[in-house]
């Protein structure tokens, strides 16, 4: 009996790690473009975001951070960027880093992934141009 549940933790931690790494490879395939997109100077577009599906719009959030070095508690976004060549940890991130347009992109996807009811956001957002947003309904 003692063999068996200790075989079973062992199956289910290998199956996570494979889960853990599909979904980084998903991703990767998936954001690879928005990895070259100048988020610092150009502006996204509703349209350009409002179709993605929410995994994207996280690990796009993720990339504006990671190109300053954020460094993230949440799994997935972490080992994403971990993966990245160009992501180097800066434990010292502050938003202050971040310039008015990466701000006004950041705006536009936490707004995006309220609508695609992701729990990173809370039903009143902060957003970065000294506004909030508050769902009506």
């Amino acid at each position: 009996m003692f063999l068996s549940r200790r075989y079973l933790r062992c199956l289910i931690m290998a199956l996570c790690m494979v889960v853990c790494a599909s979904l980084s490879v998903n991703a990767q395939d998936s954001t690879e473009k928005w990895e070259s997109f100048d988020f610092a100077t150009t502006s996204l577009k509703p349209s350009q975001i409002q179709s993605l599906p929410l995994d994207d719009l996280k690990f796009i959030r993720g990339i504006i951070f990671g190109k300053h070095g954020r460094v993230f508690k949440d799994s997935e976004i972490k080992y994403f960027l971990e993966s990245k060549s160009w992501y180097k940890a800066n434990p010292d991130f502050s938003n202050a880093m971040l310039n008015d347009t990466e701000r006004r992109n950041l705006d536009l996807i936490r707004i995006s992934l309220y609508a695609a009811g992701s729990s990173v956001v809370t039903a009143a957002i902060a957003l970065f141009t000294n506004s909030s947003f508050t769902p009506s309904g």
